[in-house]
């Protein structure tokens, strides 16, 4: 008796798996103008529709196969949101899962020298890093604060863009004729292995959640 009531019970989970996963939307059923119609919607019920900002567009993001993996959406009058594009839907998740982390945060383009220490001031407060900044400096000699994407500020987002993700971290950038740009350090490489991804950590960063709560 215990053995067959396991086996309805097992049986019973594994056709709820196949509904849940049958029915579920895929990537795959839309074009890239679709998912950038998609998104925009989204966005716009999440981001205008509240009162918590102006207007916004969105670009695609490709992997490091040219693959569309992610979206840029730019707020205005100032931030910004990435989002990712998921294989299907699952448990609740969609296919948007979204990354709040930059919306207003600021950040800085620059350089490191890992042989020194310095301390940034943003208004009161204090930023220590285990290496030098060279940060890119206004007429007066300020470092030039960011709330825009990284590709806004190199006015590329029209370009095509790129999002890579160094195990967890991600960089944004653009591709030259042989070689692709950093972003954030400005340096150009050709491959990723080439990338102290270590660097850039603390000055930026992105991450999406794997949880329906972070769904666009």
């Amino acid at each position: 008796m215990r053995k067959r009531f396991i086996a309805i019970f097992l049986s019973i989970l594994t056709l709820s798996m196949i509904a849940l996963t049958g029915c579920s939307e895929k990537a795959s059923d839309y074009t890239e103008k679709e998912h950038i119609a998609r998104v925009t919607a989204l966005a716009k019920k999440r981001y205008i529709d509240n009162g918590d900002y102006d207007s916004l567009e969105v670009y695609p993001l490709y992997d490091e196969n040219d693959k569309l993996k992610y979206f840029l959406i730019e707020l205005e009058p100032a931030g910004h949101v990435y989002v990712r594009l998921n294989e299907r839907e699952m448990y609740g998740r969609s296919l948007y899962t979204r990354d709040d982390w930059h919306i207003e945060k600021p950040w800085f383009k620059y350089q490191t020298d890992p042989d020194s220490e310095t301390h940034i001031m943003i208004g009161n407060d204090s930023m220590y890093y285990n290496s030098v900044r060279a940060l890119e400096v206004d007429s007066d000699g300020y470092a030039v604060i960011y709330y825009c994407s990284p590709y806004k500020a190199s006015d590329v987002q029209e370009k095509r863009c790129y999002l890579f993700d160094m195990n967890g971290y991600y960089i944004p950038s653009i591709k030259l004729s042989e070689t692709y740009l950093d972003l954030i350090g400005m340096e150009e490489f050709k491959d990723l292995n080439e990338i102290d991804v270590y660097r850039t950590l603390d000055l930026y960063h992105v991450g999406f959640v794997p949880d329906s709560y972070f769904n666009l």
